[in-house]
């Protein structure tokens, strides 16, 4: 996989940001799921080659900590 292709970089870029945007949600409402979910997501951006598979991965880590916050976790 070219790790220089623009989907791919453009993926990883609005991923990353999402991602440390709910990094910072939860450190600041101290809620753990929120905190972990960026953390997955800045993960999976950097370990994922794949434009499709990184975005339908961030999109469920982004469904799970949305339930998870709903729940009260």
């Amino acid at each position: 996989m070219d790790m220089f292709n623009v989907h791919y970089l453009w993926a990883s870029m609005v991923w990353s940001a999402i991602g440390a945007g709910y990094w910072a949600y939860g450190k600041k409402q101290t809620s753990m799921s929120a905190m972990f979910g960026g953390v997955a997501m800045v993960a999976a951006s950097w370990l994922i080659m794949s434009a499709l598979v990184m975005s339908l991965a961030c999109l469920a880590i982004m469904a799970a900590v949305y339930f998870l916050v709903q729940r009260g976790d």
